[in-house]
């Protein structure tokens, strides 16, 4: 089996949960962040060299084959194709 390209959305309280999907044969290959405090708090919760972009759209182009949603729930519509 592949590995799975893992994108996180949200790199917060949250995001350390995708984390789990390498037990699996995932892999995060994005993070998506649009505030200016994403670069930190990646490189603190998930790890500096995993790409950061601002939109899921720039991620999903990069390509994922997956993705933890772990924004503030409010923000999931926001964050939509």
């Amino acid at each position: 089996m592949s590995e799975l390209r893992i994108g996180v959305i949200g790199i917060g309280a949250r995001s350390k949960l995708a984390l789990h999907s390498q037990q699996f044969g995932g892999k995060i290959t994005a993070a998506v962040d649009p505030s200016p405090q994403g670069q930190k708090r990646l490189n603190q919760k998930l790890g500096a060299d995993i790409p950061l972009y601002q939109t899921t759209t720039e991620a999903i182009k990069a390509g994922i084959d997956a993705a933890f949603v772990t924004s503030p729930d409010d923000t999931h519509a926001a964050n939509h194709l």
